[in-house]
């Protein structure tokens, strides 16, 4: 089954309900940006234009100018966008590392560039990457159009060899990442996490991916690489609501409930119930039973059920109670939510409520086969509460 960019693993109030399903958002990044200027106009500044040229590897081009279409007022915006890209290189490698913030001020200061001189070829071609690492070809594939139709040095075969070859790059990782979503969605998790690697090895700044191989790492027990991995996607792209909630999940293994519900609030901040689901859900996983009902209301119920579970790990059943409250009114199979409510109520002596929520719990298990080991639980401790209201 396929659901989010984080594994619904649940740690339940002494159990551990494991939901398979995961989706991935294949969201591109390039890695080899050509972006060079030439023949006359407005000079980039000396640091900026070296790395660019050593990055691009156009050794026989000169950064002198600007390139066509240029003018006063185009060049300090587009200057900008180009400092982004240039300061962002990793320079071991002919990469770079541009986080999501980054790119977005790029992509409105060479819209600036752009409305001042509507011909500049340089900020066409920066863009039309740009648009590439956010898997709009066809703008990507426009944009260089624009930027080939001022003449040399855009519309030279060694130029339009660098465009397609940062697209294909860009593609390439999103083939690993849809891969490696395939594996996982298979329970092969070791498969799975070497189609993340090579996708982050072709683009280390592509957060999903970055917050997908942190996800098989919690799943093969490496909880640090794992919390490596979460605040590394987060850095790349602190509005990822999934990096923040497997952050939390990883933080709740490790013991830290503190740390684990501030990212899970963060996820619910990021991610409102007002959200649409992560992804469009069409095929359905027996295992997930009445879960799927209601696609986006599982997704954010899962974020409130993270929560709650810090909660009731710092000893605040109040707040634990709230959320799970909160999950299940989200999705009403949830029927984790009824379990653990279940096991907070009877241990605060609220019989009435345990007793309908171990009922609760029951009726929706009978639906979901995950839930089967859990039932003979369930049912004598729902027994034994009710001989006990009798007496």
């Amino acid at each position: 089954m396929v659901f989010a960019v984080f594994g619904t693993f649940i740690n339940s109030l002494g159990i551990v309900a494991v939901c398979r399903g995961f989706y991935i958002i294949a969201f591109c990044v390039f890695a080899t940006q050509p972006l060079v200027a030439s023949e006359t106009g407005f000079a980039l500044e000396d640091s900026v234009a070296a790395r660019l040229k050593d990055a691009t590897g156009l050794t026989s081009m000169t950064t002198a100018g600007s390139g066509p279409g240029a003018t006063w007022g185009a060049y300090p915006p587009f200057s900008e966008a180009a400092r982004l890209v240039a300061d962002s290189r990793v320079e071991s490698e002919a990469k770079w590392n541009l986080t999501r913030p980054a790119i977005g001020l790029s992509v409105a200061r060479l819209r600036e560039a752009l409305a001042a001189a509507p011909e500049f070829a340089a900020a066409h071609y920066l863009l039309g990457l740009m648009d590439a690492r956010q898997r709009r070809y066809g703008d990507a594939l426009a944009a260089y159009r624009r930027a080939s139709g001022a003449g040399p040095p855009y519309s030279s075969n060694p130029m339009k060899a660098l465009f397609l070859s940062a697209v294909a790059r860009c593609q390439a990782a999103a083939r690993q990442v849809a891969k490696g979503t395939q594996f996982l969605d298979r329970g092969k998790v070791e498969e799975a996490g070497a189609a993340y690697e090579e996708a982050v090895a072709l683009m280390p700044d592509y957060a999903e991916a970055q917050a997908n191989l942190g996800l098989v790492l919690m799943l093969s027990g490496d909880l640090d690489g794992a919390v490596f991995r979460q605040l590394e996607a987060i850095r790349l792209d602190p509005d990822l609501a999934e990096a923040h909630y497997n952050l939390g999940n990883v933080y709740s293994r490790q013991g830290r409930y503190g740390e684990a519900a501030t990212s899970y609030r963060e996820a619910i901040r990021l991610k409102p119930e007002s959200a649409p689901p992560d992804s469009v859900v069409s095929v359905v996983d027996a295992n997930q039973g009445a879960y799927t009902r209601s696609v986006a209301g599982y997704q954010h119920a899962m974020r409130y059920a993270g929560l709650a579970n810090a909660y009731f790990n710092l000893g605040d059943h109040t707040a634990a109670i709230a959320s799970y409250t909160r999950a299940i009114g989200l999705a009403p199979g949830f029927a984790d939510g009824h379990y653990n409510l279940g096991v907070i109520h009877e241990r605060a002596g609220d019989l009435e409520r345990a007793i309908f929520h171990w009922r609760a719990y029951l009726r929706l298990a009978r639906q979901d086969s995950a839930q089967q080991a859990w039932v003979v639980d369930a049912r004598t401790r729902l027994d034994r509460l009710e001989k006990s209201r009798k007496e």
